[in-house]
């Protein structure tokens, strides 16, 4: 493993030449206020097939597959201000980010955020990894933001309770349970042994699948509608949507408490 590098935001402290690290910070417009206050970075090294976690309590979290046998981690620390705008100058901002803790067991990786000693939540950190495209994505986890994950050859377990979540060119077994957010999903070289499963409370869904695909499919809408261009029909609330696309196979499950449901064919461009 590589060295990391913690790169703090410089700020008043520096300008000025005092020891301790000040920093200025304009006076909050909301709830929501955040700056770049840190940046992280780490190399992991790990073999094809290895498995991989994260937590994460709220960001962004982009993961895309590569040819290189090592995952590279960069987190960007967003600062918080505590609440009330009258509090211009933060000393020892390093002490109120949170922490990134990385634990690896063989031919696993698990990675959280941690807050900041006396903090009850992190602050805002958005990852970005790249990862050897054959990678198990255990358990990818997010309370509020959105995650994006292209070009895995696995299997991906995801999960946000705020935000919306992107899959693109995957191929393998996937889980997708977002509470408030929509689900995005391009499946290819979808297998016999693949299971897909959706489900979102309320957001719409999409699945994007090969024309030539074999898969058994089960969707249901409860408030929305479902549309597929595969049977070129459209099914209304509460109606269950089972069909059988080329000689089955692959199981896909899908299911939205408030939202629709797409079916979309993926057309391979030719030569």
């Amino acid at each position: 493993m590589k060295n990391t590098h913690l790169i703090p935001v410089i700020g008043l402290a520096a300008l000025l030449g005092f020891s301790a690290c000040l920093i200025y910070v304009a006076e909050p417009q909301g709830r929501d206020f955040s700056q770049p206050a840190a940046e992280y970075s780490d190399s992991i090294s790990i073999d094809e097939g290895g498995r991989l976690s994260l937590k994460n309590e709220e960001g962004v979290v982009e993961i895309e597959g590569w040819d290189e046998r090592e995952i590279e981690l960069t987190a960007k620390k967003m600062f918080k201000p505590p609440a009330g705008g009258n509090v211009r100058i933060y000393t020892g901002i390093e002490r109120m980010l949170p922490d990134i803790r990385i634990d690896r067991t063989g031919s696993r990786v698990d990675i959280e955020t941690v807050p900041a000693p006396g903090r009850e939540r992190a602050s805002r950190v958005d990852y970005v990894l790249m990862v050897p495209r054959y990678i198990h994505l255990d358990r990818i986890v997010l309370e509020e933001g959105d995650i994006w994950i292209s070009s895995i050859y696995g299997t991906a377990d995801i999960s946000v309770e705020r935000g919306d979540v992107t899959v693109e060119n995957f191929s393998g077994s996937l889980s997708v349970h977002t509470g408030y957010g929509s689900a995005d999903v391009y499946l290819f070289d979808l297998r016999d042994r693949d299971e897909i499963v959706v489900i979102v409370e309320e957001g719409d869904i999409t699945i994007n699948l090969e024309e030539q695909v074999n898969a058994h499919i089960e969707a249901e809408a409860v408030d929305g509608f479902i549309r597929s261009e595969f049977t070129e029909s459209t099914f209304q609330s509460g109606e269950l949507y089972r069909d059988t696309l080329g000689a089955g196979g692959a199981r896909i499950s899908v299911r939205t408490r408030k939202g629709g449901i797409s079916f979309g064919k993926i057309v391979r461009d030719t030569p």
